[in-house]
């Protein structure tokens, strides 16, 4: 990581930790609901980070200062997604977040929406626009996950989804996945995936029965998708091995589609490469 980047990061975790970001905890309707909230709640327009599997709200920490000047930010641990926050009916994919999703939305943000999806929350993000239960203006889908492997990774040793790999993972693959999704490996990581082990294994029948669900969801999903105009961008990383944008190929000949590719940067360019990513995403938001 760039001096920039690595001053970023650390400038913005502190700004959200001395009174710009606020925690909020609530149960509503079976979910112990928390999330990190910035920027003025009564705001014309309100920006949902969403976070992929098996991370939390605490992901997009360093980036909800440097928007939070211009739009109400929340960034809710996601039902499914963050392993410690279970869903009342474990059969859910991605309909069943999205509706979960969408019923907690309407009680924080109830104008106009922007959703940031990150992996398997862009496909998320994706069912929670085509289900039009909220005033979704935009949507932003970064490292989209390619959870049907059409070009399969040697890493998941000729699985053909990404279900049948956590199915049998074990923990050198465990290790070896999360560090593929890094360019640039972050400081500590071993004691991440240390942790992220022993929750994973006490949550991967949960897991497994989650993903096998959004899988069978994933093509009709992008089929309605294809058929609304809503203004969308997607980011990835160069060398992400867990998307792939040829998939979406033909809406980038649309007028309201546009992507970007962030250089030496793999499934998180959040993390990776704050600085490009928050730049882009506020560019993306204002015009």
């Amino acid at each position: 990581m760039n001096t920039t980047d690595r001053i970023f990061l650390i400038k913005n975790y502190l700004k959200s930790y001395v009174g710009i970001t606020k925690f909020n905890r609530v149960l509503h309707k079976g979910i112990n609901w928390s999330w990190l909230e910035a920027g003025n709640p009564d705001a014309d327009e309100t920006l949902v980070l969403l976070h992929g599997l098996a991370m939390s709200k605490s992901h997009w920490r360093h980036i909800i200062p440097a928007l939070s000047h211009r739009y109400h930010v929340i960034a809710p641990d996601v039902p499914g997604l963050n392993f410690h926050t279970r869903l009342p009916d474990l059969n859910s994919g991605y309909e069943g977040i999205s509706a979960y999703m969408a019923d907690f939305l309407k009680t924080q943000a109830p104008k106009s929406i922007h959703l940031v999806g990150h992996s398997m929350a862009a496909s998320l993000s994706i069912s929670i626009a085509i289900s039009k239960k909220l005033p979704v203006e935009s949507v932003t889908l970064v490292s989209i996950a390619d959870q049907n492997f059409d070009k399969t990774p040697s890493l998941i040793n000729h699985k053909s989804s990404f279900a049948d790999f956590i199915k049998d993972m074990n923990f050198c693959e465990f290790k070896d996945w999360v560090n593929s999704i890094f360019v640039q490996q972050p400081p500590g990581l071993k004691l991440t995936i240390k942790l992220g082990w022993r929750d994973f294994q006490n949550y991967r029948p949960f897991v497994y029965k989650m993903i096998d669900q959004t899988e069978k969801e994933v093509d009709q999903i992008l089929h309605k998708f294809k058929q609304m105009n809503i203004k969308t961008l997607f980011i990835d990383g160069e060398k992400d091995h867990w998307s792939d944008l040829s998939k979406y190929d033909e809406f980038f000949n649309r007028p309201n589609f546009s992507k970007l590719s962030l250089q030496d940067c793999g499934h998180l360019p959040f993390l990776e490469k704050p600085v490009q990513f928050s730049k882009a995403l506020g560019n993306f938001l204002r015009h």
